[in-house]
């Protein structure tokens, strides 16, 4: 339990960010997403976070300069991005395993997520993340077009969850996008509460919810979201 509520305390600090967020919208979130945890509370116990009233606006949440400290050492890891073919045994059970909780989570017709084959297209490019030996998560950037970019196959192992592995890989796949003159980036990414800490993640990345793209359908599990970069 301690390491799980540790996890969740370095999320919460990554999702609040560098500006203050109403009081109000901090608590839905969190005590929807975790409610038997005591994630807010041993935040505010360790002094990771500030409320601050302003006048006509009400009460927010910020990041301490403690919590800024501690969000800081405490996701420092070594990390390697490699491109991966996938002949690996550790990246294919991996994406097997991604597609399993894709399927645990949403109906069939709901899935979106590329299996192994799909992921060696001429069109995609795939990263497996590691720390020394041990595989830490993977992704991988599909060329929609010249100038746009979709994120697929987001992952990380869960011996590295909320070790900032999911942060470190996002920003990786969005400036290898910029590398690659794209200038926008597009996803594809489940509904349902299983999915509430990645949706978090690319929100406090820029991203915002969008309409279906390339040759997505409205469906009410699946959220679409989009950045300019």
């Amino acid at each position: 339990m301690p390491d799980t509520v540790d996890a969740l305390i370095l999320d919460l600090l990554e999702w609040i960010g560098p500006a203050p967020r109403p009081y109000p919208e901090v608590m839905e979130a969190w005590r929807t997403s975790c409610p038997r945890l005591p994630v807010w509370e041993e935040a505010n116990e360790r002094g990771y976070l500030e409320q601050r009233f302003e006048p006509g606006r009400g009460t927010n949440v910020a990041v301490s300069a403690r919590g800024r400290e501690h969000l800081r050492t405490a996701r420092k890891l070594p990390l390697q991005f490699r491109v991966d073919d996938l002949a690996g045994e550790p990246t294919r059970a991996l994406i097997t395993r991604h597609l399993a909780g894709m399927h645990a989570n949403s109906p069939p017709e709901s899935v979106h997520a590329f299996d192994i084959d799909q992921l060696r297209a001429p069109d995609v490019t795939f990263w497996s993340v590691w720390v020394g030996e041990e595989l830490a998560g993977c992704g991988a950037l599909k060329r929609l077009d010249a100038r746009r970019g979709e994120l697929k196959s987001m992952r990380v192992t869960d011996a590295f969850l909320g070790r900032g592995v999911g942060r470190a890989l996002l920003e990786h796949l969005i400036a290898e996008a910029r590398t690659r003159r794209m200038e926008s980036l597009w996803l594809e990414t489940g509904s349902a509460a299983a999915f509430t800490p990645a949706l978090r993640l690319y929100e406090s990345a820029g991203f915002v919810r969008c309409g279906p793209f390339d040759g997505y359908t409205d469906d009410p599990f699946s959220v679409f979201m989009t950045r300019a970069i």
